[in-house]
């Protein structure tokens, strides 16, 4: 199974429960990739980026041996009297920005074992929040070098602040600053919880009723990538979801709910669905709903079959067994014309299942206190273990306020198979009783090794 990263959080495990910080990341960058990496000299290095972005790099240089230090300018000087001056700034060990006189194509940062690829899609001059990939801790590693590589552009000589810029799209940002220089529609990408990292969403598929709560009948890790205008509107979302574990013997559905955003409002001819290398098929919104709701997978037991006899034909949470890959859902979600933040809401938007027998489509599990959609049958609120009140905005907890479906922001580890998940998290239970105000990282404090998954 390749690893899944973190970086920073946006969202919650539900509207009152808040984790982590409040903002996706932004860039003028496409999402790095991150990958195990053998270090060498600079030229090395960039030759072995090439690999991944496919463009050859006549020129490299590289930072090492990284500290607090490394901060201010550093100058490079080439044999044919080719020069560049890249300036490195807020720097905190993990994160850090650079400026550059020439261009750069692509920006290698190192940390652990691994190394994020930064390849920008044209060249350019600055670029903020560069991060290293995870190591074991789930947390970035910190940064031991970073490698540069570029070809010689027309514009270096002059300090970035001074650049003479264009604008070929006349959006209003020059192309220094653009990350589609060549489309006046798009100008960024935003990223939750980051252009390299994940979040997790964790079902238990028992509702109303409490069940055995090991939170592991179907996880899945997310990340949200928005695409921006000039005027700070989405003008399409893609949504990248790795189904990472599936402990249900029920056969459930996974779908995700734009709430607020009419179904109307999505352009079916462009928005469509790729599962693992499969091509991309139309996606459309379900019939019967007023707004946005995607069915994604209809039915996840036949897309993570192991083949394998009990208990080895769940997926990925039993820790005898044999681990499985992730399964890759990614839906490219464009608007008939652009929304603002208030209109879209914020990562990661309103996910739910629901089961394939029992209750059915109504039976629909969310997180808490997110809404459910127009098919979800309200008889089921308030009976068994569920203690929703819906004309308080209250949903998806019981009398204690346990949920039945979690939003971490970063790497987690869910419970093996048959252990509750306030076992495996012993503040799990405080952190819900308190509506999320104490013991906020329950997450990662508090693990208890031998009752979660190992992956």
């Amino acid at each position: 199974m390749h690893p899944v990263h973190k970086g920073f959080a946006l969202s919650a495990l539900a509207g009152v429960f808040a984790i982590g910080s409040a903002a996706m990341a932004s860039s003028v960058i496409p999402e790095p990739v991150a990958i195990p990496w053998q270090s060498g000299n600079a030229a090395f290095e960039c030759q072995e980026a090439t690999y991944t972005t496919g463009i050859s790099y006549a020129y490299s240089f590289k930072i090492d041996n990284w500290n607090s230090a490394i901060d201010g300018p550093h100058t490079a000087t080439f044999g044919d009297g080719h020069t560049n001056t890249i300036t490195i700034s807020n720097n905190d060990g993990t994160y850090f920005n650079w400026t550059a006189l020439n261009q750069m194509g692509v920006v290698i940062v190192k940390g652990g074992k691994a190394a994020s690829i930064f390849e920008y899609e044209r060249s350019v001059s600055m670029d903020a929040g560069l991060v290293s990939p995870n190591n074991a801790s789930g947390k970035p590693a910190a940064v031991s070098h970073a490698t540069f590589c570029w070809n010689a552009n027309a514009d270096a000589g002059a300090p970035p602040p001074n650049l003479v810029v264009t604008d070929s799209d006349s959006d209003g940002i020059t192309d220094n600053l653009d990350a589609f220089p060549l489309d006046s529609e798009r100008v960024a990408r935003r990223f939750y919880p980051n252009g390299s990292d994940y979040g997790y969403l964790a079902f238990e598929d028992n509702w109303p009723k409490k069940g055995d709560f090991d939170m592991n009948d179907l996880v899945v890790a997310y990340r949200a990538m928005e695409t921006l205008n000039a005027r700070n509107e989405v003008t399409n979302l893609k949504l990248v979801y790795e189904i990472a574990a599936r402990g249900a013997a029920n056969d459930n559905a996974f779908a995700v709910h734009l709430p607020g955003v009419a179904r109307d409002a999505i352009n079916p001819a462009l928005t469509t669905l790729k599962i693992q290398d499969q091509a991309s098929v139309p996606l459309p919104t379900e019939s019967g709903q007023s707004e946005a709701v995607f069915i994604l997978i209809t039915s996840v037991n036949t897309v993570t079959k192991t083949g394998l006899k009990w208990p080895c034909g769940f997926f990925n949470t039993v820790n005898k067994c044999p681990r499985s890959e992730p399964v890759l859902l990614v839906a490219d979600i464009h608007f008939q014309r652009p929304l603002s933040r208030a209109q879209l809401g914020a990562a990661p938007y309103n996910p739910f299942i629901y089961p394939n027998r029992y209750a059915g489509r109504g039976q629909e599990i969310h997180l808490v206190d997110h809404p459910p959609t127009a098919k979800a049958n309200p008889s089921l609120f308030g009976t068994e273990d569920d203690r929703s009140n819906p004309a308080e905005g209250r949903y998806y907890r019981t009398a204690d306020n346990l949920p039945w479906a979690l939003d971490v922001p970063e790497t987690w580890r869910h419970p093996a198979e048959w252990n509750d998940v306030t076992n495996a998290y012993s503040t799990f239970a405080t952190w819900t009783s308190s509506g999320g105000v104490t013991a906020a990282n329950w997450y990662v404090s508090t693990v208890n090794q031998g009752l979660v998954f190992q992956p």
